[in-house]
Parts: C-alpha cells; sequence; structure tokens
C-alpha cells in the first residue's frame, strides 16, 4: 500500500518538475543516449541468443514428441495388425467348418454344444473361455505397461539433457 503511494508520489513530482538544462547536461544527456542504444543492443542479443537456443532446444523436443506418438501408434498398429491377421485366420477356417456341416450357421462348434447339454461340462468350457480372455487382457496390460515405461524413460532422458544444455548455455554451469 506504501510502496503504491511513493510510486504515484514520484510520478507525480516528475511530472511538476520544471528541468533546464545546462551545456554540461546537454553532453551527458548525449553519452547516456549513447549508453542506452548500448544496452538496447545488448538486451537485442541477449535475446536473440535465448530465442535461438529456446526454439532449437523447444524443436528438438517437440520433435521427440511427435516421435514418440508416432512410434506409439505404429506399435498400436502392429498389435492390430497381428490381432486382425489371426481373426482373418479364424474367420476364414470357421467358414470352412461351416461350410463342411462341423459348424452351425452361427460358427458354434456342433460338437461343442453337444457335450455342452450337460451341465457341468458346459460351465468347464465357460470358465476355460473366461480364463482364456484374461490371460489375453493381462498380457496385453503387461506389454502396454512395459512399452508406456521405455516411452517414459527415453522421454525422461531427452527433457533432462535438454533441461542441461539450457542451463549450460545460460549460466555457464551444469547441475
Amino acid at each position: 500500500m506504501i510502496a503504491d503511494n511513493i510510486l504515484q508520489e514520484t510520478i507525480y513530482h516528475l511530472t511538476q518538475g520544471d528541468i533546464t538544462p545546462t551545456e554540461k547536461a546537454s553532453v551527458e544527456k548525449e553519452q547516456a543516449l549513447k549508453d542506452f542504444d548500448a544496452l538496447c543492443g545488448s538486451i537485442r542479443t541477449l535475446l536473440r541468443v535465448w530465442w535461438s537456443s529456446y526454439t532449437s532446444e523447444g524443436s528438438a523436443l517437440y520433435e521427440d514428441l511427435l516421435s514418440l506418438i508416432r512410434t506409439s501408434l505404429a506399435d498400436a498398429a502392429e498389435i492390430l495388425e497381428g490381432k486382425a491377421g489371426f481373426t482373418k485366420e479364424q474367420l476364414r477356417s470357421i467358414e470352412s467348418e461351416v461350410q463342411e456341416g462341423k459348424r452351425d450357421p452361427l460358427g458354434r462348434d456342433k460338437e461343442r454344444l453337444e457335450q455342452e447339454r450337460d451341465p457341468k461340462v458346459a460351465w468347464e468350457h465357460g470358465m476355460d473361455t473366461v480364463k482364456e480372455a484374461g490371460v489375453s487382457v493381462i498380457g496385453a496390460a503387461q506389454g502396454a505397461k512395459e512399452g508406456l515405461e521405455e516411452s517414459r524413460q527415453k522421454t525422461e532422458e531427452k527433457l533432462e539433457a535438454a533441461y542441461y544444455s539450457v542451463g549450460h548455455l545460460f549460466f555457464g554451469v551444469v547441475a
């Protein structure tokens, strides 16, 4: 609150003052203008260096991030490709068995349907199906977790390298 009043009073007094330049003041004014121009040039140079460093490091991080995204999408597509190929082969196999009469029009195995008339066998088949699905889901989750961990480590290493590079550039130190 007090600092605001001091600032307001300073601005008021500066606008009310009557400054009459002397000969010595005009020489000092010219020197002050030269010094100010030199300071502005130094600040511009510093900002150019900082911006150049920032954009070069930033673009490298941006490129690394895009690379990470492309690689992750390629991995996901590869998994889908493998699953799609497996599914294609299974569907063709089922279709040929339907044509041979081993399966009904819905693709269900006629022999298995006959066995599942016994509730105990039907329950066992159901449990086997659940077990296979669970193993498949767990395996996929573990694979995804490993891939994400590897990607996280690579990204962390690149960010750390960029951090030290920027720190060295601006402060001349490496932590």
